[in-house]
């Protein structure tokens, strides 16, 4: 049998040997940036967007938590964004969630909803 011992609910993640990231005043000044610009093109409400002065709470998240969609690690290799939860909303604290930039799974999943 091909699948003899697979657990459907088991755990098969690969863990990354690059230490977390540990992200800089300035590329979290340049994700803010962009959000607020993505927001404002697709005519979403960017007043609550993050801000600059969340640069402690979205480092510490990046720096201990993993990728919500395939529970990766976030390196600067992989690197961590910003996704809405709703996306007829801005890029606000309570409306994201942390995710990697490169997961496959992802850009698959964000081309059928974005088109």
């Amino acid at each position: 049998m091909a699948y003899n011992g697979f657990d459907i609910n088991g755990d098969y993640s690969c863990e990354s040997t690059d230490k977390s990231i540990e992200i800089t005043q300035n590329y979290w000044r340049a994700k803010v940036e962009s959000y607020i610009e993505q927001d404002s093109k697709k005519g979403r409400d960017s007043s609550n967007n993050v801000m600059i002065d969340d640069y402690d709470y979205f480092k510490e998240i990046f720096k201990n938590q993993r990728c919500h969609m395939c529970n990766a690690q976030f390196t600067w290799k992989n690197r961590p964004i910003l996704d809405r939860i709703d996306n007829s909303k801005g890029h606000s604290k309570d409306n994201v969630i942390p995710c990697c930039l490169s997961d496959e799974g992802y850009q698959l999943l964000r081309k059928g909803i974005t088109g």
